[in-house]
């Protein structure tokens, strides 16, 4: 979902010298709402490929790791 936002909100350009990065803030409400449709489309995608969005939320889940570091 953040890709997608990240993509949807594409304003950068970089041949042009001294350009933004984001989008102008009076167009911040339209900006939100690509936004939040790009984001709404890969949530969808992305269930679509689980049995159950509560197992999809359970599958994508951070989960902490430690990793034994090999001292030689």
């Amino acid at each position: 979902m953040l890709d997608a936002a990240a993509k949807a909100v594409q304003q950068a350009e970089p041949t042009t010298p001294g350009a933004g990065l984001l989008p102008d803030v009076d167009y911040q409400r339209a900006t939100s709402a690509v936004v939040a449709k790009a984001a709404y489309r890969a949530a969808v995608e992305d269930t679509k490929t689980h049995y159950s969005v509560v197992q999809a939320i359970f599958d994508t889940k951070w989960r902490r790791e430690y990793h034994q570091r090999v001292l030689q």
